[in-house]
């Protein structure tokens, strides 16, 4: 047991451990105050980290979709362009160009591409003398028989033969807006012939009216100058 010095009485050593004790409580306390506020501080952090990863992912994923649309648009508007051109005016009617587009031409172009295909597969590009194994117009007409348009589905085979599928619509509608035209035309045009008809009519009958008036009126003078003579036996 610890004895008491000539100065230390125990009413002057109960402060002096009181103060040890609340030093070391409050050394304790802002030990796990300091701990608690890392703890926080880096669960703070990480959200924060995983929140701008979760950001910069979401915006490279978008700026991908955006970079693939806008390659897939510089794709289409070419072939879009290309399949319109059978809108313009060639020198052909609607009627044959709707008809060309819609049973030959997707067909054809596909042909044509297998044909590309099969050339560069055979390294037929830059040769200098022809291949008599291999005749490109037999290619061709051997696809042509082989996929008839009539029974096949080139709807989703290339957006060239997509451009051809809606500009074959719209000529289609040129075509019976054309007929509908052409027929009401040729209603107002009989229209027309049958007033200008009617319209002759009733004018011959007016004048033949006013000659039968006018011969009846010129008979009527004629018998009353013309009377007869009676004879007396």
């Amino acid at each position: 047991m610890a004895t008491l010095t000539k100065d230390e009485t125990p009413a002057t050593k109960a402060p002096a451990l009181s103060v040890f004790i609340e030093r070391q409580m409050s050394e304790f306390l802002k030990s796990r105050v300091k701990n608690a506020a890392l703890r926080w501080k880096k669960a703070h952090d990480k959200r924060i980290q995983k929140r701008l990863q979760a950001v910069r992912a979401e915006r490279k994923e978008r700026l991908h979709f955006e970079k693939e649309d806008a390659m897939e648009l510089a794709r289409k508007v070419p072939m879009d362009i290309l399949a319109r051109d059978w809108l313009n005016d060639i020198g052909a009617t609607a009627d044959i160009r709707a008809y060309l587009v819609e049973k030959l031409l997707p067909t054809l172009i596909l042909g044509i591409e297998k044909l590309l295909l099969e050339i560069a597969k055979r390294n037929l590009i830059d040769a200098e003398e022809p291949n008599t194994t291999f005749n490109p117009i037999n290619f061709v007409a051997q696809y042509l028989m082989r996929n008839n348009p009539r029974y096949s589905n080139f709807s989703e085979a290339s957006p060239y033969i997509r451009g051809l599928r809606q500009v074959a619509e719209d000529l289609r509608t040129q075509v019976f807006s054309y007929e509908d035209n052409r027929l009401a035309q040729i209603k107002a045009e009989a229209r027309r012939k049958r007033e200008e008809r009617e319209q002759q009519e009733r004018m011959a009958q007016v004048s033949s009216r006013r000659r039968i008036e006018a011969l009846a009126e010129h008979f009527s003078e004629w018998t009353e100058s013309h009377k007869p003579i009676t004879l007396r036996m």
